[in-house]
């Protein structure tokens, strides 16, 4: 009887460790399960912060939602005056090429 005693005795406090080790791994699920909530949350913020910015933009007319009227062409006046073909000689009175004329002669075969 006293052996069958001191083996329930044994097995309790092999029950109890692995009970404080259960103990112990379920903290850390229980943390993970926190820090995964925390971030669903955050990444379904970022969303609707990013569609309401999109629909901002939409409804101001804002960045890419800008009509062609309102977007500057390309180029246009300031492309002219930069890139310029020609120019006045104040001293000659006359236009000089910016561009170099090459003459190709035509051969013929």
């Amino acid at each position: 009887m006293f052996e069958v005693w001191k083996a329930l005795g044994y097995l309790n406090e092999v029950e109890e460790a692995a009970l404080a080790e259960a103990a112990k791994y379920q903290k850390a699920v229980d943390n993970e399960n926190k820090a995964n909530v925390a971030l669903i949350i955050i990444l379904v913020l970022l969303v609707l912060l990013t569609v309401g910015g999109v629909v901002f933009c939409k409804v101001q007319k804002k960045l890419c939602f800008k009509e062609e009227e309102e977007v500057a062409t390309e180029g246009g006046a300031t492309d002219k005056a930069l890139f310029k073909k020609e120019v006045k000689n104040k001293k000659k009175n006359a236009k000089e090429s910016l561009m170099p004329s090459f003459q190709v002669a035509d051969e013929q075969a």
